[in-house]
């Protein structure tokens, strides 16, 4: 139910705005701090345990098809990566930064990154207050291919399922410029020795020339 319901209210809309269940002239926004949300696959739902009565628009969220749990009470939502954004190549950097969309009532957020996407023994996992994470220095990652999920610790002592993994790679930029002379060389193969048909002829002068006409 979106911006345009207000505008050209269908039968459907107008029997929630009788049961109480919508106020009209209310919509859900579509962004978390400015940042537009690709609603493709998307619905909204109200946070868990929400009040269905006294209307505010902060109670509503953005379910993914993953979180609808239709006939049933929601779930608690699972965060959402912003960055970044998945199959990116990340060039000359080695600690990544992980950025995703904010929820309500979060106590702590639980971020995992690994080189599988099982996650069977991630290489970096660890909890901040914010939406947001950065690998310390004694972290640095290998270049490569890595999955990063992310989950919500709620003040109600419940907490989300891990969000979709996100795969990304990092990789390095190599120019020939920056090898040294002796790993360029290494790199040639050498052509094997070969005896050139070329025949020494005394023209009129008295200068020795190489006759080519052979080759």
């Amino acid at each position: 139910m979106g911006n345009c319901t207000h505008r050209y209210p269908r039968p459907k809309a107008k029997a929630v705005i009788a049961a109480g269940l919508w106020q009209k002239d209310k919509f859900v926004p579509l962004d978390f701090e400015g940042t537009t949300v690709a609603i493709q696959g998307k619905t909204i739902g109200r946070y868990p345990s929400r009040c269905l009565y006294n209307f505010v628009e902060t109670d509503w969220l953005i379910y993914s098809s993953g979180d609808v749990t239709q006939g049933s009470d929601n779930k608690n939502l699972s965060p959402d990566i912003l960055s970044p954004v998945a199959n990116t190549i990340i060039i000359n950097i080695q600690r990544p930064e992980i950025i995703w969309s904010p929820l309500d009532l979060v106590e702590s957020y639980e971020v995992q990154i690994d080189d599988e996407a099982t996650f069977a023994t991630p290489i970096i996992s660890g909890t901040v207050a914010g939406t947001f994470y950065s690998a310390l220095p004694t972290n640095n990652l290998n270049y490569g291919r890595y999955y990063a999920r992310v989950k919500a610790f709620f003040n109600n002592k419940t907490q989300s399922a891990f969000s979709p993994s996100v795969v990304f790679t990092l990789a390095k930029t190599i120019t020939l410029a920056s090898k040294s002379t002796a790993d360029t060389l290494s790199n040639l193969s050498a052509s094997p020795t070969a005896d050139l048909l070329v025949s020494i002829d005394t023209p009129v002068k008295d200068t020795k020339s190489l006759d080519l006409h052979n080759l």
